[in-house]
């Protein structure tokens, strides 16, 4: 729920349910429970999965996906982690040197 007070105005507020007015298609979308409900747990496993299966069904098509930015693991997460053991590796190889941590296929 979030509340809007806008000064000279009446507050606004605003809850968590897919059929209100002020939804968008993104919201619609990230909520599958009705207002009131316990949703963390469940929204959030949902929402990785819907959109993991979303890029999925467009490869399988044929069709233009977000190959990086996402918002379940992707090939670039896996890479990052490698990297990350490589590092500690060669780090303790060369009695604990300071090495980057940060590979180009990061995401950040």
């Amino acid at each position: 729920m979030m509340l809007v007070r806008a000064i000279g105005q009446p507050h606004k507020l605003y809850t968590r349910d897919p059929n209100a007015p002020h939804m968008n298609d993104s919201g619609k979308a990230a909520c599958r429970l009705p207002s009131g409900h316990p949703e963390a747990f469940f929204e959030a496993f949902a929402n990785v999965y819907r959109a993991a299966y979303d890029a999925m069904a467009l490869r399988a098509t044929g069709q233009p996906f977000e190959p990086v930015h996402t918002i379940y693991p992707n090939v670039n997460d896996g890479v990052e982690g490698m990297y990350f053991i490589q590092q500690a590796v060669a780090s303790s190889a060369d009695n604990g040197a300071w090495l980057p941590l940060k590979h180009e296929r990061a995401r950040r």
